[in-house]
């Protein structure tokens, strides 16, 4: 049976709202984390109801040794 670690990424929508987003930075850092042998495999937008999302969330995993 395959054994996970996994890896939670937030970034806050209201800083996205107050300047262009830098969806570079975000890349950059996906791709760090791409060649470390994690995979980006779910996403969530909790909100505070009326579909008013609040952050960006990025689960991530990798495979673990762990027995």
């Amino acid at each position: 049976m395959m054994k996970w670690e996994y890896k939670i990424l937030t970034y806050q929508i209201s800083e996205f709202r107050k300047k262009q987003p830098n969806y570079q930075e975000v890349e950059n850092e996906l791709n760090k984390l791409g060649r470390n042998g994690w995979e980006v495999f779910d996403t969530a937008a909790p909100g505070r109801g009326q579909g008013q999302a609040t952050e960006l969330v990025l689960i991530a995993r990798r495979p673990t040794d762990a027995a």
